[in-house]
């Protein structure tokens, strides 16, 4: 019954796509542009539309101003759901493998939904909360089925960013190898700069080691998972943010890298052209054009200020958390966010999805601030790791604990809902073995 109702979503996601105003849909792909891109996107605007011009550099603040009259709002959006950017071969590959897989109704509900939001690399591109809530199922019954997807072929399929998929495959590769995972998951940004000397000083290793590592995540890893059904280029994780403590106030803050005003405005030379014409079709059709560019300075804006302010939001709530530790992580959502900011849920998604920070540790998704409380589970990744962690370091090591033995302990401990096969799938997140491979004769 499950298998047969998926197909229609996707009809229909499609569908929705197609009924969007050419603006609504513009200002989606500005909002979900990842950083990188942003200055070929403006190449194509600019080349594309005579109304869009470059905005010299004393008049920006001025002129771009004057161009954002109106602000654009969650009624310019249309829902996540209407996005539809994975290939039908990649999705259809995987849900034919997934109806060979053995797992519970939950799960591939769960798994279903997942292989239907993947982006154009074969990413998750929504929360796994949001997965939960389209499955119908609990936060931990949704996770269990991203550890599933993941395992399908190509591998890494529905990983939740760039350094989630990054980490997975190289511990499929190189399951024994204890600092791999670790560099990419802490030092990525460092190590695709080359700053191999900088990398090798964090993790105490030799500075050839790390550029041998570096040799192996170019030539040895898909950048992506869909990396045979996309024609999207390949590119490692870019921090849009830096995150560093104020020396006066002692607070983390947040400072942007791009700048807050969009590098474009309407041309002034194409505006007096557009004044000077009659009525009719030239005329209807330049105006068209000012609009279309209005459009895109408008939400070049609204992409930049939405995702600062969950940032903000999310540094300020975990201060405890660059202090202290993954332990001291708080509570924190995207609802809680957006009902602060007055604005739908999945607009924050949005500001969210595929951005990275640079902090003193290295490089983290933003969406690894946002604690999750789905399925009966009220914990983080991070605090989930260090608790796994802390677990094997004091074991006996003679008798180490199974997964079943962990999960119990867990339990004890105050983190509720955490299944055998969630400690499985964690602990070797982590680059723990099992607990027959950590027996000590």
């Amino acid at each position: 019954m499950i298998g047969l109702s998926f197909r229609p979503d996707l009809h229909m996601r499609a569908e929705l796509r197609q009924t969007l105003t050419p603006q609504q849909r513009q200002l989606v792909d500005v909002l979900e542009l990842p950083d990188v891109s942003v200055e070929g996107y403006l190449e194509e605007m600019l080349t594309a539309n005579p109304a869009l011009s470059r905005m010299p550099d004393a008049r920006l603040g001025r002129e771009v101003k004057k161009a954002f009259a109106r602000k654009a709002s969650d009624d310019d959006l249309p829902p996540i759901e209407a996005r539809l950017s994975a290939s039908s071969d990649l999705v259809e590959n995987l849900v034919d493998q997934l109806r060979l897989e053995r797992t519970t109704e939950e799960e591939r509900a769960a798994a279903f939904a997942i292989i239907g939001n993947l982006d154009g690399h074969g990413l998750l591109e929504m929360d796994l909360d949001e997965v939960a809530f389209e499955a119908g199922v609990t936060r931990q019954e949704a996770e269990d089925a991203q550890w599933i997807v993941m395992r399908l072929d190509p591998l890494g399929c529905g990983a939740s960013d760039l350094i989630h998929y990054l980490a997975f495959m190289v511990e499929q590769q190189w399951p024994d190898d204890p600092f791999f995972p670790d560099i990419l998951r802490h030092h990525l940004d460092d190590l695709r700069r080359s700053r191999f000397d900088l990398v090798a000083k964090a993790m105490e290793l030799e500075e050839e080691d790390v550029e041998e590592y570096y040799r192996m995540l170019v030539e040895e890893v898909d950048p992506y998972p869909a990396r045979g059904y996309s024609d999207v280029d390949p590119d490692y994780v870019r921090p849009c943010m830096d995150v560093s403590r104020n020396a006066d106030t002692g607070r983390w803050e947040v400072q942007m890298h791009d700048p807050p005003r969009a590098p474009v405005r309407l041309d002034p030379a194409f505006e007096a052209k557009v004044r000077a014409l009659p009525d009719g079709a030239e005329r209807r059709e330049a105006l068209e054009k000012i609009e279309q560019a209005r459009w895109v300075i408008r939400s070049l804006e609204e992409r930049h200020s939405l995702v600062k302010q969950v940032a903000e939001i999310a540094v300020r709530t975990q201060n405890a958390f660059f202090e202290k530790g993954p332990v001291h992580i708080q509570n924190l959502t995207m609802a809680d966010v957006a009902e602060e900011l007055g604005r739908d849920t999945s607009t924050v998604s949005r500001a969210v999805m595929g951005r990275y920070f640079q902090w003193d540790q290295g490089t983290m998704a933003l969406r690894a601030l946002f604690v999750n409380r789905g399925g009966g589970q009220d914990t983080s990744e991070a605090k989930l790791h260090a608790a796994i962690e802390d677990i094997v370091a004091k074991e006996n090591k003679r008798s180490p604990l199974s997964d079943d033995a962990i999960a119990k302990e867990l339990k004890r401990r105050g983190l509720t809902g955490v299944a055998r096969r969630t400690v499985a799938k964690h602990r070797e997140r982590v680059g723990i073995p099992s607990s027959r491979d950590r027996r000590e004769r």
